[in-house]
């Protein structure tokens, strides 16, 4: 006993925001529920408020200052990863992902840019519109991580006109006769091997 309860009923998932102020349940009978666990906020209990069906949703995720939330279910020949507004619950733009994994989408610690890995390519996305602004040429990569916080020198770096750069690392296994390797990069310039392009 203790607590407070948020939901009851058949739950299969459950995710804290960064700053804790909002967690979100998954019911396989309703779908994914939102429920604000701020001071303000008159009852905690859980509410629908995702504008498309997410009964199907098995994982789900917060960017870094939880402004998006992305979900994942199983594909079914359409676009199953999905990025929502967390506050408000509208589905935003959505891709393909036949694997279950949530690391295939990621953004910077700022939320502006979001990266999203495709076959041999890291595309870059501005969060805000989510129109495509860039991409990675990696032949090969299977993963990549971004910081989901604001690091400092040399973990940022910023250019005379001040535009923030940012930097990810990219992991691409070892095939016959060539070894697996990790290459740091940095957008928007470009940053470490000669087949990598920032385009």
């Amino acid at each position: 006993k203790g607590g407070t309860i948020l939901h009851e009923g058949k739950t299969t998932l459950h995710v804290l925001s960064p700053n804790g102020q909002v967690a979100f349940i998954h019911d396989v009978s309703v779908g994914l529920l939102r429920s604000d666990l701020t001071e303000n906020s008159a009852n905690y209990k859980a509410q629908t408020f995702l504008k498309e069906d997410s009964k199907a949703v098995q994982l789900a995720k917060c960017s870094p200052r939880g402004s998006f939330l992305v979900t994942w279910e199983r594909h079914s020949g359409v676009n199953n990863l999905k990025v929502w507004e967390s506050n408000n619950g509208t589905l935003l733009t959505s891709f393909s992902c036949k694997k279950a994994t949530l690391t295939g989408l990621q953004w910077t610690h700022d939320e502006k840019f979001a990266f999203h890995l495709v076959t041999n390519e890291i595309h870059m996305y501005d969060a805000n519109t989510w129109k495509r602004v860039g991409k990675v040429r990696c032949q090969g990569v299977s993963s990549f991580s971004l910081p989901s916080v604001k690091g400092v020198a040399p973990n940022i770096i910023v250019s005379k006109d001040a535009a923030e750069k940012y930097l990810l690392t990219v992991f691409t296994p070892g095939t016959k006769g060539k070894p697996s390797r990790v290459d740091l990069l940095r957008y928007p310039d470009r940053m470490g091997r000669e087949s990598s392009t920032v385009s």
